[in-house]
Order: C-alpha cells, then structure tokens, then sequence
C-alpha cells in the first residue's frame, strides 16, 4: 500500500512538472504577415508520445525595427527551428550550462536566446534593442535575450500566462506569480525558476537579469543542429567570439 501511495505521489508531482495539451495547443504564430520577410510565422507541435516536436519557421508575427539599419547591419531571415522537448522534464541534481545561442521556444515560434552576449557580458547592457525588444543575429535569426513587450503585456493584478518552452521542458511564464506578485531575479533559483503553490517547477522572465534563463534546471533532449558545441553558465566563461550583433 505504502508503494502504491508513493508511485501515485510520484506521478502527480511529475504530471505536475509538465505542460499539458492545452498549453501546447496555445504554441500558435498569428496571422501577421513580416514586413522584413512577407512571410507569416509558423509554428507547428506534434505529440509523439514521450515528447513534443516543435517546428517553427522563425519569422516574426509582430512589428519591430528596420533591419538591416544603421546600427545593426543583419536581416531577419527564415529560421528551421525543430527542437524535441521531453513530456516529462524532471529537475536534475546539477544544473545544464545554457548555449549563447536557442534555449527555448516562445510561444509565437520565435527563439529565447541566453542573457550573455558572445564575450560573456550583459547583453542588455552591451547589445541594442529595437521595438519588441529583440533583433536578428548574423545569421538572421531574430530572438529574444529579455522579457518582450509584443509577447507579454504585464498585468498589474494578474498572474503571468505561460509565455514559451526551455529546451528541458519546463514552461516559461511572465514575471507575475499566481499570487499577482510581480518576480525578480531575487525571489528565483540560479537558474530563474521556482516552484509554485501547485508544485509546478517554472522559469519566469523578469525585467532584470538574467531575463529569461540562467542555466537549464531539467535535461535538454535532442535541439538538433541549432546549438553550438560549447556553453556558458551564469557566472561561468564566455564562448568563442562571433560577429558582434547591435
């Protein structure tokens, strides 16, 4: 009886980890056609059993800046976003390094990037933002290293709604708890997560750093080719150096 009661307690703590269907169906780019492409964002979730596969095409469903402009010479370019996300993230003893490049998928397909720049600095204090707070690197991949005002309208009063996916499963919400209190950096782990009241492992983007992410609390499955081979942790070294993105 004692291990019927502790399997049943174990399931629910793990159905509780996990984002549920109706969380996956919300993953969907609106019908905005990109004035730097005049292509519409696509994002595709498919249900293989033990995981999620997500396919997302990269391209803006909002407005943004000029690009390319005088201070950042890159265009957004379609992307091939196809990372699986495990069904059932679990915390893991030790924390997983994030790479400087994709660490999750928000939830109009676009990519999360780290909160460092390629020489392990402060990307919100060295690099340039443009309207919606992103910009698109060397590769034309447009992304986010901070919270974005066109994918989330804080709330005062309100609880966050689910904003995207890390790359080891675990939700990623705005900064306001289900006690509509606004989060910082301070009320998170090292890696910007919490529990919550219903025992929900999440990352929460703030307004301060590291943003969104700082380090992986749960395994990354398989994210394809869309990573570099080396990482960065928080308070850990840079990668090698690539062209600056403004």
């Amino acid at each position: 009886m004692m291990l019927v009661k502790a399997v049943l307690i174990y399931l629910l703590f793990v159905g509780s980890l996990a984002l549920t269907e109706t969380d996956m169906e919300a993953f969907v780019a609106r019908t905005n056609i990109g004035a730097s492409t005049g292509l519409r964002g696509k994002i595709y979730v498919t249900d293989t059993g033990n995981f999620w596969n997500i396919v997302a095409n990269g391209v803006l469903d909002h407005v943004t800046g000029t690009f390319p402009g005088s201070f950042n010479p890159n265009s957004i370019e379609p992307q091939s976003y196809e990372p699986t996300i495990t069904k059932k993230p679990s915390v893991a003893a030790e924390a997983t390094c994030l790479s400087l490049w994709v660490t999750g998928i928000a939830m109009n397909g676009m990519a999360f990037y780290s909160p460092w720049t390629c020489t392990g600095l402060d990307t919100a204090k060295w690099e340039l933002f443009y309207r919606c707070d992103g910009h698109p690197n060397w590769r034309g991949a447009y992304h986010y290293h901070r919270m974005s005002s066109c994918l989330i309208i804080i709330e005062e009063g309100m609880d966050s709604p689910l904003i995207g996916v890390a790359f080891d499963g675990f939700g990623i919400y705005g900064p306001n708890d289900e006690n509509r209190d606004e989060l910082t950096s301070d009320d998170l782990d090292e890696c910007h997560a919490r529990y919550s009241s219903s025992g929900s492992y999440q990352y929460h983007a703030t307004r301060d750093f590291p943003y969104i992410l700082g380090c992986f609390r749960g395994t990354p499955y398989n994210i394809g080719n869309n990573l570099p081979t080396w990482g960065n942790c928080r308070f850990g070294g840079a990668g090698p150096e690539t062209d600056t993105v403004a």
